[in-house]
């Protein structure tokens, strides 16, 4: 099962999304440096931020098991999704 992290939160309605569709959820605050260990410990596999977290290439880089990283930004009421593998920044 792989694990997502929503290190800046989500709607209850987003969780039951993800987790219906196999994924289980985590939503605990992590401090900015705490966050590669947490990740790396929890073997997270997809990490949802938001403008409180700042995801970096010092982010990417360090972590290991991290599949997909998406960056989610509210404009007014559309949502956009940029997507980053990992692996394009080898």
């Amino acid at each position: 099962m792989i694990k997502v992290h929503a290190n800046d939160g989500i709607s209850n309605t987003g969780v039951q999304a993800l987790e219906q569709a196999g994924y289980e959820v985590s939503t605990t605050k992590v401090a900015q440096e705490q966050l590669v260990d947490f990740i790396n410990r929890e073997d997270i596999g997809v990490l949802l931020v938001r403008s409180d977290t700042t995801a970096r290439k010092e982010l990417i880089d360090a972590v290991q098991g991290l599949k997909l990283l998406a960056v989610v930004a509210w404009v007014w009421t559309t949502l956009t999704w940029t997507t980053h593998d990992p692996k394009d920044s080898m």
